[in-house]
């Protein structure tokens, strides 16, 4: 019997806070507020972007503005400032070889790939820069978004031989509504969608995802030993 395969969203799902926010900006004098701004400005420039594109577009000339080299070396630095979500790494240590763990973030591939749970995954799926001969990044080859996280589940499907697309045997666990169409894809296509949220979160999105039938199952994000959500992933990973 094939491994079960689980898919996260990574901000908010692994993390505590579900909007990015990068410790490089901070340490640029960048603050959140900033930066938004910066996106709408680019946005009103560019009128048929969207907000992702706005994001990745923005982290680059921030750091271009700033004069810092736009490379590898210094995309790794741009972590998240965020703790994760109660009993991540027992988690992982618990079902690594039980189970393949995929993240699909619309996050930055470079800096998920240095992460202290980066280890886990069997592969790292997030927004990835183009780069000229030198190495250095002048615009983003591929922007992760909402949608095109369905594709990323269909590769992981074909990479296992399931070219029928049945997600029985999967698990897609995520956050927000930007969730919906990996939960929808997952759901109807015989596996399970998971959504979670902080014990301080009200369900309003849950309830939006619940009623157009995306999404069933709901637990608090908290992945310690013999929290209702460890045990829901537990018995799905043991086929109970």
């Amino acid at each position: 019997m094939n491994k079960p395969i689980l898919i996260y969203d990574y901000d908010g799902t692994l993390t505590t806070n579900s909007v990015p926010r990068v410790n490089l900006m901070d340490e640029l004098g960048c603050t959140p507020e900033h930066y938004q701004q910066k996106m709408k400005e680019w946005i009103h420039e560019n009128p048929k972007s969207d907000v992702f594109d706005a994001y990745y577009i923005t982290f680059l000339n921030v750091l271009k503005e700033k004069g810092y080299p736009l490379t590898d070396e210094t995309f790794a630095k741009a972590t998240n400032i965020s703790d994760y979500n109660p009993g991540i790494f027992d988690y992982f240590e618990d079902f690594k070889d039980s189970a393949d763990h995929y993240l699909v973030s619309s996050g930055f591939k470079i800096p998920l790939m240095h992460t202290p749970i980066a280890k886990y995954f069997k592969e790292i799926y997030g927004t990835t820069f183009a780069y000229d001969k030198e190495g250095n990044a002048y615009g983003i080859d591929y922007a992760m978004n909402d949608r095109k996280k369905v594709d990323k589940i269909k590769e992981i499907c074909q990479a296992h031989g399931n070219l029928d697309y049945d997600c029985t045997n999967m698990v897609y666990l995520g956050d927000g509504l930007t969730d919906i169409y990996a939960m929808e894809f997952m759901k109807t296509h015989g596996g399970t969608a998971v959504f979670v949220h902080q014990p301080h979160e009200t369900l309003d999105n849950f309830n939006k995802l619940h009623e157009q039938g995306v999404v069933d199952i709901v637990r608090v994000a908290d992945y310690s030993r013999n929290s209702e959500l460890y045990n829901l992933l537990k018995g799905i990973i043991d086929g109970k």
